[in-house]
């Protein structure tokens, strides 16, 4: 149903009927009531059978003009409140399809959402797992750290301990009285420079500049002069060359070859140092200074 509703009833035609007459005690004039329908309230079938109702208002002899105007002017109001609900229809119709579209609007951009969210979980997940590896190593490089202090307070306590013991050998030895050493006698160099300085007089220790003896024996294998303290130094000469390591007499540091020096390292006896004495200015500053070296490596032992 529309608005031109209105037109299907032939208005023109229903008020000139003559025999149309306002007589209140006529009763065929009078129009028979209408049973409302049920639906009339609510229902629109209410309103289909009030259409069908009116539709008869052109038979002749039923109504009064009066009746049939107001008839009319609600038809006119029924036909207008159908346009108005048609249009209303259409409205909501068109306000339906707009939430149609901004929920699927909505529905797109929580799904873009959701797959945004998805992606940063995975992110985080895979940032999680590298934070886990990092802290794996970060805990193995720390047990490493640890297990190396402990090793350096463990060696720092071993070096403790054996600075304790080389301090007890130190006072140790420096309690100990040195005992001159046994050696072969030697010859005492004859006083005299000239009978001294004979090419026959020979000290049977001493290197000789010959190749040979005179008795036709090999000398002494040759040795490095520079380690060894030279016969100038306490007065003698090379006829009588005493052999002495010059890093164990002359110099405050120990010799390195120790006990296997090629040259000697035995204390002086009597005898040499009486002759070594009997040489002079040389001889005298020369057992001074050995014997404050050798005091004080002794003491540093």
């Amino acid at each position: 149903m529309d608005g031109s509703l209105g037109s299907q009833i032939d208005m023109s035609r229903v008020l000139a009927r003559p025999d149309c007459k306002n007589d209140d005690n006529d009763k065929s004039s009078r129009p028979h009531k209408r049973k409302r329908s049920e639906g009339d309230a609510t229902n629109p079938g209410g309103d289909v059978e009030e259409m069908r109702r009116i539709t008869k208002l052109d038979q002749p002899g039923k109504v009064g003009v009066e009746e049939k105007q107001s008839w009319v002017a609600k038809v006119r109001r029924l036909g207008q409140n159908i346009d108005e609900l048609h249009i209303a229809r259409l409205t909501m119709a068109k306000q339906i399809e707009e939430l149609k579209k901004e929920h699927l609007n909505k529905d797109n951009t929580i799904v873009e959402r959701d797959l945004t969210i998805l992606s940063f979980k995975d992110k985080i997940s895979r940032r999680d797992k590298d934070i886990f590896h990092q802290q794996g190593r970060i805990i193995q490089r720390d047990l490493k750290v640890n297990e190396y202090k402990q090793e350096i307070l463990d060696l720092k306590e071993r070096n403790h301990l054996l600075m304790l013991d080389n301090r007890t050998l130190n006072e140790l030895a420096a309690r100990v009285v040195p005992v001159p050493q046994p050696r072969k006698p030697t010859y005492v160099p004859y006083p005299n420079p000239a009978i001294r300085n004979r090419s026959d007089y020979r000290h049977r220790d001493a290197p000789r500049r010959d190749d040979r003896f005179k008795t036709g024996r090999a000398a002494p294998p040759p040795r490095d002069p520079r380690k060894c303290t030279a016969p100038g130094q306490y007065g003698s000469n090379a006829y009588w060359d005493l052999g002495l390591c010059k890093m164990h007499f002359m110099d405050r540091a120990q010799c390195p070859r120790g006990d296997v020096c090629e040259w000697s390292h035995t204390p002086l006896d009597g005898n040499e140092r009486g002759y070594v004495y009997m040489l002079g200015e040389r001889g005298r500053q020369f057992l001074t200074l050995s014997d404050r070296i050798l005091y004080k490596k002794n003491l540093a032992q």
